[in-house]
């Protein structure tokens, strides 16, 4: 099984295990260390989809990414105290587990149909006490014809083919004359490029790798699955009447989109060739156009992603994605965490601890 059939049989194509309980397998691992957020949003929103009319689309979703919780008593505290009062203490989402995503309705109607998902490591008890690691908000809207219409032109850049991929544009740089930022931003890219499923070009290279400042905050990427799913052909009398993909494509539309969403759009916000010792998503909001164009998927989707914001250690970045036609198919804004200097520790002597890794936020 190739790489397209297995990005949407076994990854985006989540499993009923019981009522309103879906089961999402773990496929690839972009960052071996963490859960791709993409991921995570892509097989809830297909959770999701499986609980709604079949010609309802997506049209907007709002997810926030944690830690998975577990409610425990704090031992620092007297057992008098610790009898009246429990902390929340993160734990971290398997990297290795499959994830389950708990399907709530919120509302059905006419023309919306509205869905909360929850995410937790599969296997794990789901009950009152437990806190979801990953949710999400997501709305779906019944087809539906207006004459009024306006789209924000898709911005001049090279085409595809007239890229190269980021490895090949590393070939060409002298490795030993290039500063500790961008070596380990190269080594970093090239990881998350090599165990991915997707194929990323990226327009502007000098300013993902940290070799020049980015003075606007905009990145240009094209972005596809490396291998399309496979093909069957249908013969009549020894004659080929059609070809058809393997599993079919239109119902995981949006969940393709959502997943490449999540790949460049960080990038973005780091604009100077600093050190970045920590860096991750927040939240994240897509919504959704044009549902029934539906890219071949070995064709190339351009993703346009602006820094709009960088302070605090908090970023704010904006994206949206065409087709190669220059038809919009999303809009995103997601925050971010950026920090690019080590967190100062904490004493637990005032009630507040830290946790290695970055994990506590």
């Amino acid at each position: 099984m190739n790489v397209g059939d297995r990005f949407i049989s076994e990854l985006l194509d989540t499993k009923l295990v019981e009522e309103g309980t879906y089961r999402g397998e773990r496929v690839f691992s972009p960052n071996p260390r963490t859960i791709y957020g993409g991921e995570l949003m892509a097989q809830a929103l297909v959770a999701a989809s499986k609980t709604v009319p079949n010609d309802y689309k997506a049209h907007s979703l709002h997810c926030y990414f944690h830690d998975r919780c577990k409610t425990e008593t704090l031992s620092l505290f007297t057992s008098a105290f610790a009898d009246r009062v429990k902390l929340g203490i993160l734990v971290r989402a398997s990297v290795k587990r499959p994830n389950d995503y708990r399907v709530t309705c919120f509302r059905d109607s006419r023309s919306f149909s509205h869905r909360l998902v929850e995410a937790f490591p599969a296997k794990d008890q789901i009950n009152g006490d437990s806190l979801a690691f990953f949710r999400m908000d997501c709305s779906f809207k019944a087809p539906e014809n207006d004459p009024a219409c306006f789209v924000t032109p898709m911005p001049r850049v090279p085409a595809a083919d007239q890229v190269p991929y980021v490895s090949e544009f590393v070939k060409s740089l002298e490795m030993d004359k290039l500063s500790t930022v961008s070596k380990d931003r190269i080594k970093v890219f090239l990881s998350f490029d090599s165990n991915s499923p997707m194929d990323i070009k990226i327009c502007e290279p000098e300013y993902l790798l940290g070799l020049k400042s980015n003075p606007t905050g905009r990145l240009h990427a094209w972005i596809r699955l490396k291998q399309a799913p496979g093909i069957h052909s249908l013969y009549l009398n020894n004659v080929c009447i059609s070809c058809v993909y393997s599993v079919p494509l239109e119902p995981y539309r949006d969940a393709i989109l959502v997943y490449f969403s999540d790949a460049v759009l960080l990038w973005s916000a780091i604009t100077e060739p600093h050190p970045i010792n920590y860096l991750v998503t927040l939240n994240q909001s897509v919504w959704f156009h044009n549902p029934f164009l539906c890219p071949e998927p070995d064709d190339w989707v351009l993703f346009e992603t602006r820094a709009n914001y960088v302070g605090d250690a908090l970023t704010l970045s904006y994206g949206a994605m065409w087709n190669a036609e220059g038809q919009l198919l999303a809009s995103v804004a997601q925050q971010g965490l950026m920090r690019t200097q080590p967190l100062t520790p904490v004493s637990s002597a005032n009630g507040l601890l830290q946790y290695d890794n970055g994990h506590s936020q």
